[in-house]
């Protein structure tokens, strides 16, 4: 399973701009950053041997719930 933490989206909310401020990196994920765990998990020859993962694409937030 694939967990991204925040996404970039056209329409901007309170919500996002404050995750953005939490980020490391000062921004939200694009589509593009994202999707190469998906094209991993996807891939026979590469992932085969993982079982039961949460792969975090957090982009450095650590989330504390």
């Amino acid at each position: 399973m694939v967990r991204p933490q925040h996404r970039r989206r056209p329409h901007a909310t309170r919500r996002s701009r404050a995750a953005r401020q939490r980020s490391p990196l000062g921004c939200s994920a694009q589509p593009e950053e994202i999707a190469p765990a998906y094209v991993y998990l996807a891939s026979d020859a590469d992932s085969s041997y993982t079982v039961g993962e949460v792969i975090a694409v957090t982009g450095g937030v650590v989330d504390t719930r």
